[in-house]
């Protein structure tokens, strides 16, 4: 045999007579898919399930066993706006921030000893570090609102009407932790407290009031938020001048002299 023949050129096109030979006269038998077998989207990057709009494919699982965790691989992220950083509850709350797309690819070494390097990750680093698609290097800092305070206060509501007892709901906002929570009414403290539930009753006179919540956090932060209020009046009601009444006119009567 001068010259070797390939599977493609030789074996293939053999077998395939072969087969067809065979199959002349049998009956043509769909593939059943067994009843154990789902199909699922996936995403199409990582494998998990689909999310966040991302394309995806379909792909085929024995039941029970489809992906149902979130996808550590293929993310999107919520980053602040101005320095790309990852967002904290601040941003969030206040809205400053805008949603990016990102990779992010943790390996664990099967080889490596307990506390030894882990050269699987050290390989991907390596990979990743080359990348110029900025969607492969995902920020890991937070923004610098980090200890920032946002303050909502949920009830009453800035520029409402409320009877005498009414309750004060408040909803910090803020990456530390919450130490003092401080409620005070036309500038005067009410109720400072430490513990969840962020509300109080407060009983006030009737008439307009400013209402100011001050939270503290464990590393010195500060926040505030002032809303104002009407007790049984509008929250801009204002009390009318009494209009002064007009003085008596005194009319002297001069005698009549006598001729």
């Amino acid at each position: 045999m001068k010259q070797l023949a390939s599977g493609i050129s030789g074996a293939a096109p053999i077998w395939r007579k072969i087969i067809l030979e065979f199959l002349k006269e049998k009956p043509v038998v769909d593939f059943q898919v067994p009843e154990e077998i789902v199909t699922a989207e996936v995403d199409e990057v990582s494998g998990y399930r689909s999310h966040d709009g991302f394309p995806t494919k379909t792909e085929y699982f024995i039941s029970g066993t489809e992906p149902h965790e979130d996808d550590p691989v293929h993310l999107k992220m919520k980053v602040c706006k101005a320095s790309g950083k990852i967002a904290t509850p601040v941003d969030l709350a206040r809205g400053d921030y805008e949603e990016k797309e990102y990779f992010v690819f943790k390996e664990d070494d099967p080889t490596a000893s307990e506390g030894g390097p882990n050269r699987w990750q050290e390989a991907i680093d390596r990979w990743v570090s080359q990348q110029t698609d900025g969607k492969y290097h995902p920020p890991t800092q937070m923004c610098e609102s980090e200890n920032q305070i946002e303050v909502r206060i949920n009830e009453p509501g800035d520029h409402s009407q409320v009877n005498k007892k009414f309750t004060v709901k408040i909803e910090p906002i803020l990456v530390n932790e919450v130490v003092k929570i401080e409620i005070l009414v036309d500038g005067q403290t009410k109720e400072t407290f430490t513990s969840t539930p962020y509300e109080r009753d407060l009983n006030l006179n009737e008439g307009t009031h400013t209402i100011k919540v001050r939270v503290h956090d464990n590393k010195g932060g500060l926040g505030e938020k002032e809303i104002k209020i009407g007790v049984n009046v509008p929250w801009d009601y204002v009390v009318p001048t009494p209009t002064p009444l007009p003085s008596p006119t005194v009319f002297t009567l001069s005698p009549t002299p006598t001729p």
